[in-house]
């Protein structure tokens, strides 16, 4: 319904200026014609940005795995001295 009206209000913007029958015709479908670009381009973006998003979730997993295989049962102990490393920060800026 509003589309219609969006019509009827550019063929009066178009007698308003001053502009000829075939040219507000001519402007009329142009602007239907980019709407349904924009539409187009707009339900595009969005699925390539999904796919992205999709891939990149991928990604991160993929080194998230490899990084589990090299730290393999060192884990605990790199995180534990992390975490020690930390604590003595903490201290010595307290003392």
């Amino acid at each position: 319904m509003t589309y219609n009206y969006f019509l009827i209000g550019q063929i009066i913007i178009g007698s308003l200026l001053g502009v000829s029958i075939s040219w507000k015709v001519i402007l009329v479908l142009l602007l239907i014609f980019l709407n349904y670009l924009i539409w187009v381009l707009f339900i595009c973006g969005c699925c390539i940005n999904l796919l992205l998003f999709i891939d990149c979730r991928v990604v991160l997993i993929c080194v998230w795995l490899e990084g589990l295989q090299r730290f393999d049962s060192n884990w605990w102990i790199w995180i534990t001295q992390f975490q020690l490393e930390k604590d003595e920060e903490k201290n010595w800026i307290h003392i």
